[in-house]
């Protein structure tokens, strides 16, 4: 579901808005959506998938698996504290 929303801008705002809609060829709408959502850290599901893309293969030029290398970083971590609380009356989580 969409929502249509309505917004004022000063002069400044709108000219860049306008200059960045003529260098990208996308929407002053496209433009305004994209800047929410990177405002608010949300990502479309089409951006996720790019991101996905962008990132198959990432470990064919490695010589350990992804298993290994979260075996390495995970290292020591048994003898760190999990929690600790700040709070006053609670108690150190170890």
């Amino acid at each position: 579901m969409s929502h249509r929303l309505q917004i004022t801008l000063d002069d400044e705002l709108y000219e860049a808005l306008q200059a960045e809609a003529r260098e990208t060829g996308a929407s002053l709408a496209e433009l305004v959506r994209r800047s929410v959502s990177d405002r608010l850290g949300v990502q479309s599901v089409g951006n996720r998938l790019a991101i996905l893309d962008r990132t198959i293969g990432a470990w064919s030029s490695s010589s350990e698996t992804g298993q290994e290398f979260q075996r390495q970083q995970r290292q020591g971590l048994a003898e760190r504290p999990t929690a600790v609380s700040s709070r006053p009356g609670r108690r150190r989580v170890s």
